[in-house]
């Protein structure tokens, strides 16, 4: 931590900032509650992405599969 940032951290945990309750401290659960919702909601959307993915790529294989028995009863 530099100086200058060294400084400010400590006048805001003199002026009290960063005792319980302080605005400092409800600002910083602010911000952690925001980022802990923001990476729910990122696993969500690549739990979704990934399910549909899934079904497209069950899908064509399906379609594959049904050529190939579609192809195979043509031959015989």
């Amino acid at each position: 931590m530099g100086a200058r940032h060294g400084g400010l951290l400590r006048r805001a945990i003199l002026s009290g900032e960063f005792e319980p309750g302080g605005p400092a401290t409800e600002t910083a659960h602010g911000v952690r509650l925001a980022l802990r919702d923001s990476c729910e909601r990122m696993k969500e959307d690549i739990r979704d992405h990934r399910r549909h993915r899934l079904g497209k790529t069950m899908a064509f294989v399906s379609s594959v599969e049904a050529k190939k028995a579609g192809s195979d009863r043509r031959q015989t």
